[in-house]
């Protein structure tokens, strides 16, 4: 089973919030919508990884043990930060983009 804690939540509404209001390029809402399902898929199929990558950044493994990276582009990848309980559930805790990740 796949949770999402609230803190992962109020990520994924920081960003379609992010997308909507970006100045840079007008984006239409449908597109906004499709890239944030997009994320929020892919935090439902951590379940089915065969190997769970570990955090190797510090700004990561302060939230969690494991890590997904998926990549939209050559420039962004999101960090699906998570961690697995007792009963082998994954427990997504945070998504950050490469943008705030420090090494």
């Amino acid at each position: 089973m796949v949770l999402v804690k609230k803190k992962a939540l109020n990520d994924i509404q920081n960003i379609l919030e992010g997308l909507i209001s970006w100045n840079k390029h007008q984006l239409s809402y449908d597109f906004c919508i499709n890239y944030v399902d997009r994320i929020i898929e892919t935090c439902f199929e951590i379940k089915n990884v065969v190997f769970h990558k570990k955090a190797t950044y510090l700004t990561h493994k302060i939230f969690g043990v494991y890590i997904y990276d998926l990549k939209f582009n050559r420039r962004t990848t999101w960090y699906i930060i998570y961690n697995i309980d007792s009963m082998n559930n994954i427990l997504v805790e945070r998504i950050i983009s490469n943008y705030v990740t420090i090494e």
